[in-house]
Protein backbone atom coordinates (compact mmCIF):
# COMPACT_ATOMS: atom_id res chain seq x y z
CA UNK A 1 0.00 0.00 0.00
CA UNK A 2 2.98 2.36 0.65
CA UNK A 3 4.69 2.01 -2.72
CA UNK A 4 1.39 1.83 -4.35
CA UNK A 5 1.00 5.42 -3.06
CA UNK A 6 3.81 7.07 -4.70
CA UNK A 7 3.23 4.98 -8.17
CA UNK A 8 0.99 8.03 -9.57
CA UNK A 9 2.94 11.18 -8.26
CA UNK A 10 6.26 9.49 -9.46
CA UNK A 11 4.36 8.71 -12.97
CA UNK A 12 3.28 12.29 -12.63
CA UNK A 13 7.05 13.19 -12.61
CA UNK A 14 8.63 11.18 -14.86
CA UNK A 15 5.99 12.16 -17.31
CA UNK A 16 6.47 15.63 -16.95
CA UNK A 17 10.09 15.18 -17.16
CA UNK A 18 9.59 13.26 -20.55
CA UNK A 19 7.04 16.20 -21.94
CA UNK A 20 9.85 18.66 -20.91
CA UNK A 21 12.48 16.88 -22.70
CA UNK A 22 10.80 16.83 -26.10
CA UNK A 23 9.47 20.08 -26.07
CA UNK A 24 12.79 21.42 -25.33
CA UNK A 25 14.27 19.26 -28.09
CA UNK A 26 11.66 20.80 -30.59
CA UNK A 27 11.96 24.11 -29.98
CA UNK A 28 15.27 25.42 -28.45
CA UNK A 29 17.35 26.65 -30.61
CA UNK A 30 20.43 24.30 -31.95
CA UNK A 31 22.98 27.64 -31.02
CA UNK A 32 21.99 30.80 -29.32
CA UNK A 33 24.31 33.72 -28.16
CA UNK A 34 24.60 32.69 -23.93
CA UNK A 35 25.50 28.95 -25.18
CA UNK A 36 27.75 29.95 -27.48
CA UNK A 37 29.64 31.96 -25.39
CA UNK A 38 30.04 29.35 -22.33
CA UNK A 39 30.69 26.63 -24.73
CA UNK A 40 33.88 28.82 -25.88
CA UNK A 41 34.47 30.21 -22.48
CA UNK A 42 34.94 26.50 -21.02
CA UNK A 43 37.64 26.08 -23.94
CA UNK A 44 40.00 28.05 -23.04
CA UNK A 45 42.74 26.88 -20.98
CA UNK A 46 44.29 30.10 -19.54
CA UNK A 47 42.83 33.57 -19.21
CA UNK A 48 44.36 36.44 -17.60
CA UNK A 49 42.32 39.25 -19.33
CA UNK A 50 37.89 39.88 -19.79
CA UNK A 51 35.38 41.73 -20.82
CA UNK A 52 32.33 41.59 -19.41
CA UNK A 53 28.83 43.35 -20.32
CA UNK A 54 25.97 43.19 -22.51
CA UNK A 55 25.77 44.07 -26.45
CA UNK A 56 28.00 46.87 -25.05
CA UNK A 57 30.62 44.44 -24.61
CA UNK A 58 30.07 41.35 -26.91
CA UNK A 59 29.55 43.50 -30.51
CA UNK A 60 32.76 45.81 -29.38
CA UNK A 61 36.16 43.74 -28.36
CA UNK A 62 37.39 41.59 -30.44
CA UNK A 63 40.07 39.17 -27.92
CA UNK A 64 42.08 38.18 -31.20
CA UNK A 65 43.38 41.73 -31.72
CA UNK A 66 43.55 41.91 -27.62
CA UNK A 67 45.73 38.89 -27.52
CA UNK A 68 48.02 39.81 -30.70
CA UNK A 69 48.47 43.66 -29.56
CA UNK A 70 48.70 43.71 -26.27
CA UNK A 71 50.40 39.76 -25.77
CA UNK A 72 47.35 38.96 -23.00
CA UNK A 73 45.11 36.03 -22.82
CA UNK A 74 41.60 37.59 -23.31
CA UNK A 75 37.45 36.22 -23.49
CA UNK A 76 34.83 38.52 -24.21
CA UNK A 77 32.31 37.14 -21.70
CA UNK A 78 29.52 39.53 -23.03
CA UNK A 79 25.59 38.26 -24.09
CA UNK A 80 23.13 40.54 -25.66
CA UNK A 81 20.80 42.10 -23.27
CA UNK A 82 23.05 40.45 -20.38
CA UNK A 83 21.52 42.24 -17.32
CA UNK A 84 23.64 42.98 -14.13
CA UNK A 85 23.60 40.25 -12.21
CA UNK A 86 24.48 37.92 -15.08
CA UNK A 87 27.55 40.07 -15.56
CA UNK A 88 28.59 39.52 -12.15
CA UNK A 89 27.83 35.64 -12.63
CA UNK A 90 30.34 35.67 -15.60
CA UNK A 91 32.98 37.39 -13.66
CA UNK A 92 32.86 35.51 -10.13
CA UNK A 93 33.02 32.27 -12.83
CA UNK A 94 36.33 33.51 -14.59
CA UNK A 95 37.44 34.98 -11.51
CA UNK A 96 37.18 31.55 -9.93
CA UNK A 97 38.78 29.64 -13.20
CA UNK A 98 41.36 31.60 -13.84
CA UNK A 99 44.10 34.41 -12.75
CA UNK A 100 42.06 37.13 -14.03
CA UNK A 101 44.41 40.45 -13.62
CA UNK A 102 42.26 43.06 -16.69
CA UNK A 103 38.94 43.17 -16.23
CA UNK A 104 37.32 45.71 -18.82
CA UNK A 105 33.58 46.29 -18.66
CA UNK A 106 31.67 47.38 -21.61
CA UNK A 107 28.87 49.82 -20.73
CA UNK A 108 26.35 52.19 -22.23
CA UNK A 109 23.83 54.19 -20.17
CA UNK A 110 20.87 52.09 -21.50
CA UNK A 111 22.34 49.82 -18.42
CA UNK A 112 21.28 51.84 -15.71
CA UNK A 113 17.56 52.55 -17.30
CA UNK A 114 16.05 48.98 -17.87
CA UNK A 115 15.19 45.76 -15.67
CA UNK A 116 16.37 42.86 -16.87
CA UNK A 117 14.62 40.42 -19.53
CA UNK A 118 13.60 37.06 -17.55
CA UNK A 119 14.61 35.51 -20.82
CA UNK A 120 17.74 36.96 -21.79
CA UNK A 121 18.73 35.85 -17.37
CA UNK A 122 16.93 32.39 -17.84
CA UNK A 123 18.91 31.73 -20.58
CA UNK A 124 22.43 32.88 -19.71
CA UNK A 125 22.31 30.78 -16.67
CA UNK A 126 20.68 27.36 -18.41
CA UNK A 127 23.39 27.61 -20.62
CA UNK A 128 26.28 28.34 -17.96
CA UNK A 129 24.96 25.00 -16.00
CA UNK A 130 24.76 23.12 -19.18
CA UNK A 131 28.15 23.83 -20.16
CA UNK A 132 29.39 23.15 -16.18
CA UNK A 133 27.63 19.61 -17.03
CA UNK A 134 27.60 16.70 -14.39
CA UNK A 135 26.91 17.29 -10.47
CA UNK A 136 28.72 20.78 -11.26
CA UNK A 137 25.72 21.66 -13.27
CA UNK A 138 23.34 20.45 -11.18
CA UNK A 139 24.80 22.56 -7.88
CA UNK A 140 24.65 25.72 -10.21
CA UNK A 141 21.13 25.54 -11.22
CA UNK A 142 20.28 24.63 -7.77
CA UNK A 143 22.12 27.58 -6.85
CA UNK A 144 20.36 29.96 -9.13
CA UNK A 145 17.07 28.91 -8.68
CA UNK A 146 17.98 29.18 -4.48
CA UNK A 147 19.49 32.37 -4.52
CA UNK A 148 17.54 35.56 -3.42
CA UNK A 149 15.57 37.87 -6.18
CA UNK A 150 15.18 34.60 -8.01
CA UNK A 151 13.56 31.75 -5.30
CA UNK A 152 10.54 33.82 -4.55
CA UNK A 153 9.84 34.29 -8.15
CA UNK A 154 8.29 32.17 -11.39
CA UNK A 155 12.00 32.34 -12.70
CA UNK A 156 12.81 29.52 -9.87
CA UNK A 157 10.26 27.20 -11.76
CA UNK A 158 10.62 28.25 -15.43
CA UNK A 159 14.52 27.66 -15.08
CA UNK A 160 13.07 23.69 -15.44
CA UNK A 161 11.49 24.19 -18.42
CA UNK A 162 14.21 26.06 -20.99
CA UNK A 163 11.34 25.47 -23.83
CA UNK A 164 9.48 28.26 -22.26
CA UNK A 165 12.10 30.79 -22.41
CA UNK A 166 15.03 29.82 -24.59
CA UNK A 167 13.06 30.15 -27.78
CA UNK A 168 13.21 31.84 -31.44
CA UNK A 169 9.74 32.41 -33.43
CA UNK A 170 7.77 28.95 -32.98
CA UNK A 171 6.58 27.61 -36.64
CA UNK A 172 6.36 24.34 -38.52
CA UNK A 173 9.10 25.34 -40.83
CA UNK A 174 11.66 26.23 -37.50
CA UNK A 175 11.04 23.07 -35.48
CA UNK A 176 11.45 21.30 -38.74
CA UNK A 177 14.82 22.57 -39.42
CA UNK A 178 15.92 22.52 -35.76
CA UNK A 179 14.93 18.80 -35.21
CA UNK A 180 16.82 18.14 -38.44
CA UNK A 181 19.87 20.15 -37.40
CA UNK A 182 19.81 18.30 -33.71
CA UNK A 183 19.52 15.22 -35.52
CA UNK A 184 22.63 15.86 -38.14
CA UNK A 185 25.04 16.65 -35.16
CA UNK A 186 24.19 13.56 -33.86
CA UNK A 187 25.75 11.32 -36.63
CA UNK A 188 27.67 14.14 -37.91
CA UNK A 189 31.61 13.61 -36.25
CA UNK A 190 32.02 16.39 -34.20
CA UNK A 191 34.52 18.80 -35.61
CA UNK A 192 36.04 21.29 -33.58
CA UNK A 193 35.50 25.11 -34.60
CA UNK A 194 37.69 28.04 -34.17
CA UNK A 195 36.51 29.47 -31.32
CA UNK A 196 35.57 33.40 -31.78
CA UNK A 197 36.39 33.68 -27.78
CA UNK A 198 32.98 35.28 -27.23
CA UNK A 199 33.03 37.84 -29.36
CA UNK A 200 30.09 38.38 -31.74
CA UNK A 201 29.63 41.31 -34.02
CA UNK A 202 27.05 42.99 -36.06
CA UNK A 203 27.33 43.04 -40.40
CA UNK A 204 25.42 46.42 -41.74
CA UNK A 205 25.79 49.80 -41.39
CA UNK A 206 23.47 52.16 -39.76
CA UNK A 207 20.43 54.06 -41.44
CA UNK A 208 21.27 58.04 -41.68
CA UNK A 209 17.79 58.62 -42.99
CA UNK A 210 16.28 57.74 -39.88
CA UNK A 211 18.67 58.88 -37.02
CA UNK A 212 15.96 61.25 -35.93
CA UNK A 213 13.33 58.53 -35.58
CA UNK A 214 15.30 55.63 -33.74
CA UNK A 215 17.94 56.63 -31.20
CA UNK A 216 18.60 56.51 -27.75
CA UNK A 217 16.55 59.51 -26.90
CA UNK A 218 13.04 57.88 -28.74
CA UNK A 219 13.83 54.13 -27.48
CA UNK A 220 14.83 54.85 -23.68
CA UNK A 221 14.00 56.27 -20.69
CA UNK A 222 16.56 58.78 -19.82
CA UNK A 223 16.57 58.17 -16.00
CA UNK A 224 19.05 55.68 -13.99
CA UNK A 225 16.94 53.32 -12.14
CA UNK A 226 18.77 53.38 -8.35
CA UNK A 227 18.64 49.65 -7.88
CA UNK A 228 20.74 49.22 -10.84
CA UNK A 229 23.26 51.38 -10.16
CA UNK A 230 23.54 49.89 -6.74
CA UNK A 231 23.89 46.68 -8.63
CA UNK A 232 26.87 48.13 -10.92
CA UNK A 233 28.53 49.17 -7.60
CA UNK A 234 28.72 45.41 -6.53
CA UNK A 235 30.05 44.20 -9.52
CA UNK A 236 32.61 47.47 -8.75
CA UNK A 237 33.01 46.11 -5.34
CA UNK A 238 33.71 42.45 -6.91
CA UNK A 239 36.80 43.86 -9.14
CA UNK A 240 38.15 45.72 -6.22
CA UNK A 241 38.19 42.81 -3.36
CA UNK A 242 39.76 40.73 -6.25
CA UNK A 243 42.10 43.48 -6.69
CA UNK A 244 42.63 43.68 -10.34
CA UNK A 245 42.82 46.44 -12.96
CA UNK A 246 38.98 47.11 -13.62
CA UNK A 247 38.41 49.87 -16.98
CA UNK A 248 34.89 50.77 -17.19
CA UNK A 249 34.38 51.86 -20.93
CA UNK A 250 31.40 53.45 -22.56
CA UNK A 251 31.55 52.20 -25.82
CA UNK A 252 31.23 54.80 -28.92
CA UNK A 253 27.90 55.44 -30.46
CA UNK A 254 27.65 57.90 -33.70
CA UNK A 255 27.23 61.40 -33.31
CA UNK A 256 23.49 62.07 -33.82
CA UNK A 257 22.66 59.37 -30.81
CA UNK A 258 25.05 61.20 -28.34
CA UNK A 259 23.59 64.48 -29.82
CA UNK A 260 19.91 63.40 -29.25
CA UNK A 261 20.30 63.06 -25.52
CA UNK A 262 22.20 66.31 -25.29
CA UNK A 263 19.52 67.55 -22.54
CA UNK A 264 20.31 64.65 -19.85
CA UNK A 265 23.85 63.12 -21.39
CA UNK A 266 26.04 65.57 -19.07
CA UNK A 267 23.91 64.67 -15.85
CA UNK A 268 24.49 60.64 -17.18
CA UNK A 269 28.13 60.84 -17.58
CA UNK A 270 28.72 62.16 -13.59
CA UNK A 271 26.75 59.70 -12.53
CA UNK A 272 28.48 56.97 -13.66
CA UNK A 273 31.59 58.87 -13.45
CA UNK A 274 31.16 59.26 -9.89
CA UNK A 275 30.10 56.09 -9.03
CA UNK A 276 33.36 54.27 -11.00
CA UNK A 277 35.40 56.74 -8.93
CA UNK A 278 33.81 55.30 -5.88
CA UNK A 279 35.23 52.02 -5.95
CA UNK A 280 38.57 52.84 -7.77
CA UNK A 281 37.33 51.58 -11.26
CA UNK A 282 38.88 53.95 -14.41
CA UNK A 283 36.16 55.28 -16.42
CA UNK A 284 36.09 56.13 -20.58
CA UNK A 285 33.57 57.18 -22.63
CA UNK A 286 34.23 56.12 -25.64
CA UNK A 287 31.82 58.64 -27.73
CA UNK A 288 33.75 61.54 -26.47
CA UNK A 289 36.92 60.12 -27.48
CA UNK A 290 38.68 62.97 -29.24
CA UNK A 291 39.10 61.72 -33.19
CA UNK A 292 43.22 61.24 -32.84
CA UNK A 293 42.08 58.88 -30.24
CA UNK A 294 39.34 57.29 -32.26
CA UNK A 295 37.45 58.40 -34.99
CA UNK A 296 34.12 57.62 -34.90
CA UNK A 297 32.99 57.30 -39.13
CA UNK A 298 29.72 56.50 -39.89
CA UNK A 299 30.48 53.63 -41.86
CA UNK A 300 31.77 52.26 -37.92
CA UNK A 301 28.12 51.84 -36.71
CA UNK A 302 25.63 49.14 -36.85
CA UNK A 303 22.44 50.95 -35.39
CA UNK A 304 22.72 53.21 -33.37
CA UNK A 305 24.14 52.35 -30.57
CA UNK A 306 26.60 49.53 -31.57
CA UNK A 307 29.14 49.19 -33.60
CA UNK A 308 29.54 47.10 -36.58
CA UNK A 309 32.35 44.43 -37.44
CA UNK A 310 34.93 47.05 -39.06
CA UNK A 311 33.96 49.61 -36.18
CA UNK A 312 34.56 47.15 -33.38
CA UNK A 313 37.84 45.82 -35.18
CA UNK A 314 39.23 49.70 -35.69
CA UNK A 315 38.47 50.53 -32.29
CA UNK A 316 40.13 47.65 -30.40
CA UNK A 317 43.67 48.37 -32.04
CA UNK A 318 42.31 51.61 -30.91
CA UNK A 319 41.59 50.80 -27.75
CA UNK A 320 44.77 48.40 -27.15
CA UNK A 321 46.95 51.78 -28.40
CA UNK A 322 45.14 53.72 -25.21
CA UNK A 323 45.99 50.91 -22.80
CA UNK A 324 49.63 51.05 -23.66
CA UNK A 325 49.69 54.53 -23.11
CA UNK A 326 47.45 54.53 -20.04
CA UNK A 327 49.80 51.54 -18.63
CA UNK A 328 52.90 53.96 -19.22
CA UNK A 329 51.28 56.69 -17.19
CA UNK A 330 50.35 58.85 -19.61
CA UNK A 331 47.70 61.69 -19.23
CA UNK A 332 45.02 60.00 -21.07
CA UNK A 333 42.18 62.13 -19.64
CA UNK A 334 42.98 64.77 -22.24
CA UNK A 335 42.10 62.50 -25.06
CA UNK A 336 38.55 62.92 -24.90
CA UNK A 337 35.97 65.99 -24.79
CA UNK A 338 33.82 67.27 -22.20
CA UNK A 339 29.78 66.74 -22.88
CA UNK A 340 29.90 70.68 -23.43
CA UNK A 341 32.93 70.83 -25.92
CA UNK A 342 31.56 67.58 -27.60
CA UNK A 343 28.18 69.37 -28.52
CA UNK A 344 29.44 72.46 -29.32
CA UNK A 345 31.39 71.15 -31.81
CA UNK A 346 28.19 69.32 -33.17
CA UNK A 347 26.02 72.50 -32.58
CA UNK A 348 24.81 72.31 -36.45
CA UNK A 349 23.50 68.81 -35.78
CA UNK A 350 22.20 69.68 -32.17
CA UNK A 351 20.33 72.24 -34.10
CA UNK A 352 19.08 69.84 -36.50
CA UNK A 353 17.86 67.40 -33.74
CA UNK A 354 16.22 70.31 -31.85
CA UNK A 355 14.48 71.58 -34.94
CA UNK A 356 13.06 67.34 -35.61
CA UNK A 357 11.46 67.50 -32.34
Amino acid sequence: MRISKWIKPLGFVIALCLVNGLLSFLIEPVRGSSGTMWKEYYQEESLDTVFVGSSFCVATFDPYVFDEELGVKSFNMGTPLQAIDQTISALETALEDHEIKNVIIGTGFFVFQEEAFDKAELTFEKAKARQMGGLKGIAEGARYMLKEGVRDTEKSINYLFPWLYNQEEVSVEFISQNVSKKIDAWHTPEVKETSKKGYRCFEGVVDYDTQWEINSYTYYDQSFDEELLEQFGKLLQLCKEQEVDVIVINSPHPTFDVVSCYETYAQSEAIVKELCQEYGADYYNFSLAKPELFDAKPEYFYDFEHLNDEGAKVFSRALCEFLEKRAAGQNVEEEFYTVEEYLTIHKTLLEDWKNSL
